[in-house]
């Protein structure tokens, strides 16, 4: 692995840490909060991924109002206590 590979997987890890970090410390302590702040954190940076860096039409092509939309019920039942439990 090349100095510049880990250098930017350091910067993101970093960055994302502290993401997690402070939407963790604003949910409830009820039920994991890091976790489902890593959760929010992880979706999220694979779709600016998948928009931005690999540019996939569905999503470059997408409104962002629309891709909102889309993923609000999946971020609200990371972050919303008891979520929308399957169990």
């Amino acid at each position: 692995m090349s100095i510049r590979r880990w250098s930017c997987s350091t910067s993101v890890r970093s960055a994302s840490s502290s993401k997690i970090e402070g939407i963790g410390a604003a949910l409830p302590e009820a039920e994991k909060p890091e976790l489902r702040a890593a959760l929010v954190v992880s979706a999220l940076l694979g779709v600016t991924v998948a928009h931005r860096l690999l540019g996939l039409t569905p999503l470059r092509d997408a409104p962002a109002q629309q891709i909102a939309t889309r993923l609000r019920p999946a971020v609200s039942a990371w972050i919303e206590p008891g979520g929308s439990r399957t169990e």
